[in-house]
């Protein structure tokens, strides 16, 4: 019920803010996602934290860089020899990874949500060759002059030889500007 109060006075201080991102600022994001493959026999689901610095060329136009840190935890069953002969076990690995994107806003006048669009490169473990590229969406809606809840999308395709399938990446974060 808390969550549920403290998005609903989120959303109505959006009626009373008006701002947008102007040539200059720069933007600071925490975000927290969730992602899901799609199109292959494995299924695989994890969440993630991250930040992301980002520079606007123009009022339009943003480059910026997404450090990332992945805990991911893998269930899976395990054979043993004496009853129930299986135990549930599972193995949790963390990797350090991070993105490249640029993104386009459509701003209209003085207005408190702000839809964009861009292309974004991922590679979710430095350690590995995998890396992945797509684009992404999404709508900030500024909850202050200089803060702003957003809500995104992306979809990513293996770029590694040999794979299948995508990634459909979902976020929900708060940017700030400054």
């Amino acid at each position: 019920m808390r969550i549920f109060i403290v998005v609903l006075l989120v959303l109505l201080s959006t009626f009373t803010t008006v701002a947008q991102q102007q040539k200059g600022d720069m933007e600071l994001q925490l975000l927290g996602m969730y992602m899901t493959t799609t199109g292959t026999e494995y299924k695989f689901s994890m969440g993630q934290i991250s930040g992301s610095l980002g520079y606007y060329f123009t009022n339009n136009f943003q480059l910026g860089f997404a450090p990332t840190l992945t805990i991911t935890t893998t269930p899976s069953v395990e054979f043993i020899a004496t009853p129930p002969f299986y135990r549930n076990v599972s193995n949790t690995e963390t990797t350090f990874g991070g993105s490249a994107f640029f993104v386009y806003s459509f701003l209209t006048g003085n207005v408190k949500a702000v839809p964009y669009a861009g292309a974004r490169y991922y590679k979710q473990d430095f350690s590995v060759g995998e890396s992945s590229a797509g684009i992404n969406a999404g709508v900030k809606f500024y909850i202050s002059k200089k803060t702003a809840f957003d809500v995104n999308g992306n979809y990513l395709f293996q770029l590694t030889e040999g794979s299948e399938g995508g990634i459909l990446l979902f976020g929900a974060g708060f940017s700030f500007l400054f």
